[in-house]
């Protein structure tokens, strides 16, 4: 129902209103057609099309069942904006968005007010989180995560 909508949408935005026209005459003469139909073909015809439905069905819940996984894993992959960060997710974000490791002292010196921690409470929260959550490239400069290979 949905690709039919959809193509005479498009239809209609390339040829005009000769396309609702178009697709009038092509549905009167299936339900002409089909009335036409022996017992046995009708049968056929409505078993496809039922076999048909539920084919698309399962393929349009599989789909969001897709899409509803990505937008959960996306949700949860957010870091939080400015204006609702901790301390320490400030600290994260920095260090993501970072071109080169940074000191605990750089951190403190980029961050805001708000959210800036002493930089003794933040060189010991990052070497805490050392082989999880950052490494250290150099003595005391940290980037987040690990180095693979």
């Amino acid at each position: 129902m949905i690709a039919v909508a959809g193509a005479t949408k498009w239809a209609a935005d390339r040829i005009g209103p000769a396309a609702y026209l178009i697709l009038a005459v092509l549905v009167v003469g299936g339900i002409y057609l089909y009335r036409k139909q022996p017992q046995e073909r009708k049968e056929a015809i409505r078993n496809f099309a039922v076999e048909s439905g539920k084919f698309l069905m399962e393929q349009a819940n599989q789909a969001m069942a897709t899409v509803n996984r990505a937008e959960e894993q996306l949700g949860a992959c957010l870091v939080p904006g400015p204006e609702k960060q901790t301390p320490m997710a400030a600290v994260l974000r920095h260090l993501a968005l970072a071109d080169s490791s940074m000191s605990a002292q750089q951190l403190c010196d980029v961050l805001d007010d708000a959210v800036r921690p002493t930089v003794g409470d933040l060189r010991a929260f990052l070497h805490s989180n050392k082989p999880d959550l950052v490494r250290e490239a150099r003595r005391g400069s940290f980037e987040l995560g690990i180095r693979i290979a």
